[in-house]
């Protein structure tokens, strides 16, 4: 079968002190037949420098004049790329070595209803370890659709492989979204697409303290957008929509934002009545955070 280029994306913004280690996981791939573009979101440190002491030709640096955030970056980088499949990674993160080559032998297989595969991850926060997606999302009894809106569904963009015409097709990333844009993405290819998966761990998530993930407003913000763009689609569904605010609810609490995250559970009762993680989830707010977390902690190690 003929090597298609895949275009590797990296947004990156202020990391010049791990981006070397994401770029380097990308060039060290057992597939060859790709272009690596980093987009600078206006960075202040030497990423350029770092950038430019790689002496690859398959590199390009790309940067944007003022911060435009991770979506912008990423739409960036499509547009530059000259791939017929496009990947992502994130500057704080690592690629096993042959993370392209399995991905790109499953997708050559695939027919035009596939947009594209995503692969299984380790996630590693301090001492802590887990392996990703969890068995909600790799259940093929519910749809991806289903699993999207309920928001359990942890598939990273640097997991991802995409054809590039389904992608282009349903309009990239919503650069209004500082958060939750790789599931606001996957959600709109899922409803015209399907996704393959390799079930195995070809990516090492490094969680930093100073990630964006830890941007409480970015992403109550970014839930409104979602909420309010795919309106109809939770109005059909309410107990999927009560999962969407019992998820948004509990990251609240998590970060320390107890009335929001109260409110959020609230919701998730109006609309669900019967959803108990909802009523636990209440009551448990009333610890406050430190109460809040361990309870969780507490409901994981026992759950598993």
């Amino acid at each position: 079968m003929a090597t298609p280029l895949v275009s590797v994306i990296i947004p990156t913004y202020n990391r010049a002190h791990v981006l070397g280690r994401a770029i380097h996981s990308v060039l060290a791939q057992t597939y060859e037949g790709l272009e690596l573009i980093v987009v600078d979101d206006a960075s202040t440190d030497n990423t350029q420098g770092l950038v430019e002491r790689i002496k690859d030709s398959r590199v390009r640096y790309l940067r944007h004049d003022h911060n435009k955030g991770g979506g912008a970056a990423r739409n960036t980088g499509i547009a530059a790329a000259q791939g017929e499949y496009i990947a992502f990674q994130d500057s704080d993160d690592e690629w096993l070595v042959e993370k392209l080559e399995r991905q790109v032998s499953l997708l050559q297989t695939t027919g035009s209803a596939v947009a594209g595969v995503y692969c299984g991850y380790i996630r590693r926060a301090g001492d802590r370890v887990s392996y990703l997606p969890g068995p909600q999302c790799r259940d093929r009894k519910v749809s991806l659709v289903t699993k999207l809106l309920c928001l359990y569904c942890p598939i990273g963009t640097q997991t991802l492989l995409l054809k590039r015409k389904p992608l282009i097709e349903v309009g990239c990333f919503d650069e209004r979204l500082r958060r939750r844009q790789d599931g606001e993405l996957l959600l709109r290819l899922s409803l015209t697409y399907e996704l393959e998966v390799v079930d195995e761990p070809l990516v090492v998530m490094n969680i930093l303290t100073e990630r964006v993930t830890n941007d409480v407003a970015a992403l109550i913000k970014a839930e409104e957008i979602i909420l309010a763009k795919h309106q109809e689609y939770f109005n059909k569904h309410p107990g999927v929509l009560a999962s969407r605010f019992y998820g948004l609810g509990r990251e609240k609490c998590h970060n320390g934002v107890l009335a929001l995250g109260r409110r959020d559970f609230i919701n998730a009762i109006k609309v669900s009545p019967l959803h108990w993680r909802a009523w636990g989830a209440l009551l448990l707010s009333m610890f406050g955070t430190n109460g809040f977390i361990a309870a969780a902690r507490l409901h994981r190690r026992l759950r598993t």
